[in-house]
């Protein structure tokens, strides 16, 4: 027996007859049919990406030719008499901006607003460079809220914070910092974490040190499920609410002036 012959027979022997059978079978023409079918499950998981880019391509050709329509006929608007010529840079940035966002109607919206308001001698002095840049980074929650505020007259929005007081100390559970619902259809936490990010962008302050006069404004936090079960889940504290107040700072209503539309 030459030395091959004396090795194969060793290794074969060191392996496990399953092992065994495995390795054999690669080599069967069942595992031909194997290889057949895993190639198309192969082709069935990630054939249909073409698809989709193809459909993602033709959404975005339509998105892009609303935004050019909506453009146009919202600069045909501005009165002849107010028409200036627009920075440069300003619409550079927001068609640039653009392209982020512009499959979300209401950021597009924004940005609609916001290119042909630069064309026009009243507002355009408001437009402030990173007004675009905010928009491309805000949710379509956030722009809802934002929106909240194109009422001039509102000397703000009501929000709180739901409180547990044990004796001597008040602290909040884990439960969102802020409170916030002018959004009927919004999530608890959803909103406040919009509110936190439009205050990171500066167009918000949220204060608890002081809250609107009209006290009806601050009935609903006290009726809503979250509350409710709050207090359910604490039977032996006391669960409060600390109103406060969510206004719009300098910029925040040169951004809404000047970005939300009518």
């Amino acid at each position: 027996m030459s030395e091959n012959t004396t090795n194969n027979s060793l290794i074969n022997a060191e392996l496990p007859p399953s092992v065994d059978n495995a390795l054999q079978n690669l080599t069967d023409k069942p595992s031909l049919t194997i290889g057949a079918i895993l190639s198309d499950l192969l082709d069935l998981t990630f054939g249909p990406i073409s698809y989709w880019a193809a459909k993602a391509r033709i959404k975005r050709t339509l998105d892009l030719e609303q935004f050019r329509v909506k453009v146009l006929t919202s600069a045909d608007k501005i009165p002849l008499e107010k028409l200036t010529e627009p920075s440069l840079r300003i619409i550079a940035q927001a068609l640039e901006d653009s392209k982020y966002c512009i499959s979300e109607d209401a950021l597009q919206d924004m940005l609609v607003s916001l290119i042909s308001n630069s064309m026009n001698a009243d507002l355009s002095n408001r437009i402030h460079p990173s007004f675009s840049g905010m928009i491309k980074q805000m949710s379509p929650l956030d722009a809802k809220i934002i929106t909240l505020f194109k009422n001039e007259r509102l000397p703000g929005l009501p929000v709180c914070q739901y409180c547990v007081m044990l004796p001597g100390i008040t602290y909040a559970p884990p439960i969102p910092e802020h409170i916030f619902l002018e959004i009927p259809e919004g999530a608890v936490t959803p909103n406040s974490v919009s509110l936190e990010s439009l205050s990171r962008f500066g167009l918000i302050t949220i204060s608890y040190f002081e809250f609107l006069h009209d006290i009806t404004m601050y009935e609903k936090f006290a009726t809503h499920p979250f509350y409710i079960d709050l207090q359910k889940l604490c039977p032996v504290e006391k669960v409060t609410i600390k109103k406060g107040i969510v206004k719009l700072t300098s910029l925040g209503r040169s951004f809404v002036d000047v970005c939300v539309p009518e």
